[in-house]
This record gives C-alpha cells, sequence and structure tokens, in this order.
C-alpha cells in the first residue's frame, strides 16, 4: 500500500547521477566541490525531503540511519579508490561511534559534515603517497596489520623477503 502511495504521488529518491556525483566528489578528493554541498545544520528540515528516503518514523533515528548508510558507502568507495583499508573502516567506526552519542540533529549534521570532508582531504592526498616503491607500500601495510607487536626493521624486512638495509 505504502509503495502505491509513492508512486501515485511521485515521491521518488535522490537521482542516482547526483549521488553518484556527490560520491565522486569524495573519492577524487574534490575538496571544493563537496564544500559547497554540505548541509547546513541548521537547516534539519532537508531530511524531511521526500528524496532523502524514510528509513525510521522516528526523525533522529532517521537520521542516524542515513548517517551509518552514508558512512559505509563513503569508506567501502574510498578503499576501492586507493584509500588504506583499515585507515578507512577505522574512520568509520570512529565517525559511526560519536554519531551514535550525538543527542541532536544539529550535531549529526555537523558530524556527517566532517566525516565528509575528512575522507575528502584524504582522497585528496592518495597521489601524494603513490611515490612510495611497492616495498615500501607493503611494509607500510604490514606495520599497520601488526600495530599492536613490537616490531624491528629486520621483522619487516623478513617478511617483505628483503634486505634489512635496503628497507632501512
Amino acid at each position: 500500500a505504502e509503495l502505491f502511495q509513492r508512486r501515485e504521488e511521485e515521491i521518488c529518491h535522490v537521482e542516482y547521477d547526483h549521488e553518484y556525483k556527490f560520491y565522486d566528489n569524495i573519492t577524487e578528493g574534490r575538496i571544493e566541490e563537496v564544500q559547497k554541498v554540505l548541509a547546513d545544520p541548521k537547516n534539519i528540515t532537508m531530511y524531511e525531503a521526500p528524496e532523502y528516503g524514510k528509513l525510521s518514523k522516528d526523525f533522529l533515528r532517521n537520521m542516524r540511519y542515513h548517517f551509518v548508510v552514508s558512512a559505509a558507502l563513503i569508506t567501502r568507495l574510498c578503499v576501492e579508490k586507493g584509500l588504506e583499508r583499515e585507515l578507512a573502516y577505522t574512520l568509520s567506526d570512529l565517525y559511526i561511534g560519536k554519531m551514535d552519542i550525538a543527542k541532536t540533529a544539529e550535531q549529526i549534521i555537523v558530524l556527517h559534515n566532517e566525516m565528509l570532508m575528512d575522507y575528502t582531504h584524504k582522497m585528496a592526498e592518495l597521489p601524494k603517497q603513490k611515490i612510495y616503491s611497492i616495498q615500501i607500500v607493503k611494509a607500510i601495510d604490514y606495520i599497520l596489520k601488526q600495530r599492536n607487536t613490537k616490531l624491528t626493521v629486520q621483522d619487516i624486512a623478513e617478511e617483505l623477503n628483503i634486505n634489512r638495509s635496503y628497507l632501512s
């Protein structure tokens, strides 16, 4: 019945091209473009617009659900475009945790804007990080995976099958 009513009232979600461009601007590190579309924390009514989708009848819970969906999509798209996986997922966890304790719609919007800009800045930095050799990239990845283990240069060199002094 609700599906029929939505069709009759011509209620549609955000156009795919518009949504894709939004996520593409983030994953390509287009800081200025993302800044242009940040939500105004004082305008919480935008989440009442039908194109955003109603995931809950409770307004604040609806915002929280949208936040989680956004964080999940952005995280996966950024990983796909080269952001280090563990970093991307840790950011997602941190922002969702902060959102979970936010008390107001305004706080959630501010946090969402902060998350969007954080991912966008990290993606903008990626090309600068591509100057490392494959051995260094593998070493960084190994170190991040073993961050709770005491490592030496020798341990890392052995893991990568390269000479310790070369790695140094």
